[in-house]
């Protein structure tokens, strides 16, 4: 893994494996990272607000509309789906190795050899490259992993080398 120091530079460090091909390391910068977890655990917090509420609402015999029960609980719903899922499954550290690629998110590290990845799909309408693996789906921020367009190149040459 690169050096401890790396974390605080944003950007790519390459490093030469033993067969003479390169090693390509991307980071996003650490000021949003800590934005990342911020924002988990207010949505975190809103769930659970959310969910105490209701519940103390039954527990207390108050009478309660059916209606603001079931829109709390698809707001809850709907920030989990629209913010939680992706900013877990958004990569925040990206290591293309010779024969794998780690990538590091919020909460986990994956080490995955490129063999094993399904799809890589790049819209040109998503500021996010998607990458499938058959245990996940990882989003890579294009505005934040910069230079995205090695980032993109990069990750294309390996899978396509990997193909033949």
């Amino acid at each position: 893994m690169p050096h401890k120091s790396l974390g605080k530079v944003m950007g790519r460090k390459r490093d030469l494996s033993a067969s003479g091909e390169r090693s390509v390391y991307f980071t996003r910068a650490r000021w949003k990272h800590w934005i990342r977890y911020f924002a988990v655990s207010i949505i975190v917090l809103l769930n659970i607000g959310l969910l105490l509420s209701n519940i103390q609402l039954f527990q207390e015999g108050r009478p309660f509309e059916l209606r603001q029960v079931v829109f709390s609980l698809f707001l809850a719903i709907f920030f989990d789906l629209t913010v939680l899922v992706p900013t877990m499954l958004e990569v925040d550290k990206l290591w293309a190795t010779p024969d794998k690629v780690i990538l590091k998110t919020l909460f986990w590290t994956s080490k995955i050899p490129w063999d094993h990845i399904r799809q890589f799909h790049n819209p040109l309408y998503l500021t996010f490259a998607i990458l499938r693996t058959p245990r996940c789906c990882y989003f890579l921020n294009k505005r934040d992993l910069q230079p995205a367009d090695e980032l993109i190149e990069t990750i294309k040459f390996k899978l396509a080398k990997v193909a033949k």
